[in-house]
């Protein structure tokens, strides 16, 4: 059984795991799983308040306050997570890019913005100081999942989600600022999971970059994998229970039979690997229509990803064929 809605899928293969970590079966059970799954925290906990002082209160020590915490990993069930920067320090009116790092145990994975016929898409939550703003994620091309025979569309081993951060150009030099972000993820095997973490970074603010030896190329390397938006033209057409996309490639473009279609676009297409064929410079595309099919979109929106390297971003005018 298969629960769905337009924008996203939740479901568990076969089980899923409860807060408490017993298994339940059942997408509902999902459901209740991410509802209910308490908050992992990256900040170290608060100290526990002083006992009560027995001397007279002009002679009690204040109490403890915790002290800043910039610690940004959570070691979650099946999966590492970690906030990490590109940069050691803000630079007023520049862009800085942060990544949510996920290292997952062998066989599990989780999910891209579409995940496909089952699953749920990390998200990200930020809350940042005023003027400074969060761009969307740089979503690195998906790798394809068979999980009891529903196609998913995430990543597995490690996977880094890169954002921009615009800090203002009135930053003052000097301050320190805190860059915190809320995520949720779902990692699957023949079971699904649900996470959470809260992280913490501290960047001061300079008029200098200093990029980050550690992170500053992964990140770099990471957003490199996103699908480059491509100008190719073509058009989608709906005849009957088929999708036909007809492109016009470059003639050093892919070969067909590396290439793979992931759907932005939801409620379109199937998610089965389509056929594909090219004669020159004309790429088609065969694929089926989503059983959740309601109304032709004006445009179709998706990600071709060659396995010999290279993934592009399309989106083409959307049409339905006239009746015979």
């Amino acid at each position: 059984m298969v629960l769905r809605s337009e924008s996203t899928c939740l479901i568990g293969p076969t089980t899923v795991a409860t807060p408490s970590g017993r298994r339940v079966p059942g997408p509902l059970s999902l459901v209740l799983s991410m509802l209910l799954a308490p908050a992992v925290h990256a900040l170290d906990a608060v100290a526990p308040p002083a006992p009560e002082a027995t001397a007279p209160a002009a002679a009690a020590a204040p109490p403890a306050q915790p002290g800043p915490s910039f610690r940004a990993r959570v070691e979650a069930e099946h999966v590492t997570a970690e906030l990490v920067g590109a940069d050691r320090v803000l630079v007023p009116g520049h862009t800085a890019w942060f990544a949510l790092r996920l290292r997952h145990e062998p066989h599990w994975h989780s999910y891209w913005l579409n995940p496909g016929d089952s699953g749920q898409a990390t998200r990200l939550n930020w809350q940042l100081p005023e003027g400074y703003s969060a761009g969307a994620v740089a979503w690195p091309a998906p790798a394809r999942f068979d999980v009891d025979g529903l196609a998913n569309f995430g990543y597995a081993d490690e996977v880094l989600l890169p954002v921009p951060i615009t800090v203002p150009a009135t930053a003052r030099i000097g301050d320190s600022v805190p860059i915190q972000l809320d995520a949720r993820w779902l990692v699957c095997k023949e079971i699904c999971v649900p996470g959470r973490g809260s992280f913490t970074l501290s960047r001061v603010v300079s008029k200098k970059a200093a990029p980050d030896p550690d992170w500053n190329r992964p990140i770099a390397d990471w957003r490199a994998r996103a699908p480059l938006a491509a100008a190719w033209s073509g058009k989608a057409t709906l005849n009957g229970d088929m999708v036909e996309l007809a492109l016009q490639v470059p003639a050093n473009g892919p070969v067909a039979d590396s290439l793979d279609l992931f759907p932005i676009t939801p409620s379109t297409l199937e998610h089965a690997r389509p056929q594909f064929s090219r004669e020159r410079t004309t790429l088609t595309v065969l694929a089926r229509r989503s059983a959740y099919y309601a109304a032709p979109p004006e445009r179709l929106e998706f990600v071709l990803s060659s396995a010999g390297g290279g993934a592009w971003r399309l989106s083409v005018p959307f049409q339905v064929a006239s009746s015979p």
